[in-house]
């Protein structure tokens, strides 16, 4: 398991990363290939609380940007499909990095309402749409949007105890934590963080069966 085994991840995030390197033109791999690639780097990021080293985001950054001016801009069809997939995990593994400015946030919320708006085309799948509820619930905190809440109680709705989503699921808790706790609401903030603790073990739990397996 990639998600429980940093030996195997790093290497495989290396070979993907050279993968989209040595198609600097853009000739080999198609678009989707590279949405593909970068999708299953962010899930490896994601799953193991990595961050993107500076140089990396303005990577991602250049890749993502690009991504959402051409979603704005097209026709539904599975290019926009598999672009949406990509902003999304990427946004996420970006905000987790720490880097999204306040004007890329204003620009991230956009693209994200117009892939809510589109979600039913799209065919989301269960984990893309955490993606898209967690991620339009902590740009819109980052930029104290009126919808703030509205996001993140979508997104708890979508809470299921998944064990591939636990870490995913304790970060979308702990924003609901921190929102509440910002107006007072000092139940509710108790509440969502012993939730988040519960995945947190559940996660810690998961992790010490896999390292005690010595099948």
């Amino acid at each position: 398991s990639l998600q429980n085994d940093l030996n195997q991840a790093i290497p495989l995030i290396q070979e993907l990363l050279e993968i989209i390197e040595s198609d600097e033109s853009k000739t080999e791999l198609n678009q989707l290939d590279r949405y593909r690639i970068y999708i299953s780097i962010n899930d490896i990021y994601l799953q193991n609380l990595m961050d993107y080293e500076p140089e990396e985001i303005e990577v991602l950054k250049a890749e993502v940007d690009e991504a959402c001016h051409e979603l704005l801009q097209e026709a539904d069809g599975e290019e926009m499909s598999g672009r949406a997939m990509f902003i999304l995990s990427s946004v996420l593994c970006l905000y987790s990095s720490g880097g999204i400015s306040q004007s890329e946030c204003s620009s991230y919320l956009e693209v994200m309402l117009k892939i809510e708006e589109k979600k039913e085309q799209l065919d989301l799948r269960p984990l893309q749409q955490k993606h898209l509820y967690s991620g339009l619930g902590l740009i819109a905190a980052e930029l104290e949007h009126p919808d703030t809440e509205k996001y993140i109680l979508k997104s708890m709705e979508l809470l299921d105890g998944d064990e591939g989503c636990l870490k995913l699921e304790a970060k979308i808790l702990h924003m609901a934590a921190a929102f509440y706790g910002k107006i007072g609401k000092a139940e509710v903030v108790m509440e969502y963080l012993e939730l988040a603790l519960d995945r947190v073990t559940s996660l810690w739990q998961s992790c010490i069966r896999y390292y005690n397996d010595e099948r």
